[in-house]
């Protein structure tokens, strides 16, 4: 399915057709695509538009990003709503989510005796 809709996107930008020049592709693996294929399929995207030297774009709606390239022109969108487990792109302005950090605690950093001391109360 996907390399007949990239075959009519191609044909059209070859002969200056009426086809819209991006694909969307909305959950891809749920079809049991694998990440491989997929990541091939992105490839020759991408290797197709430099060649026909007109703006194409790809809009994959995905979960996960192992079939990704990391070219210049990749742009990722993450949600900022709901929470962490269940992360949501609509919601109430001023309720948005920090995502959870990668980064290891520094080990030569000390901790401060003075943060867990209890505070007092009023």
């Amino acid at each position: 399915m996907l390399a007949y809709h990239a075959a009519v996107l191609e044909t059209s930008l070859k002969k200056d057709g009426s086809h819209p020049p991006f694909l969307v592709l909305d959950t891809p693996k749920q079809h049991e695509l694998h990440a491989k294929d997929l990541s091939s399929f992105v490839k020759r995207f991408e290797e197709m538009a430099t060649q026909q030297k007109k703006t194409v774009q790809l809009i994959i709606g995905a979960t996960e990003e192992d079939f990704a390239s990391r070219n210049s022109s990749s742009v990722f969108w993450r949600p900022a709503f709901g929470t962490v487990e269940k992360p949501r792109f609509f919601g109430v302005a001023g309720s948005e989510f920090e995502e959870p950090t990668t980064k290891l605690p520094n080990p030569e950093k000390k901790p401060d005796p003075k943060s867990d001391a209890p505070k007092p109360s009023s």
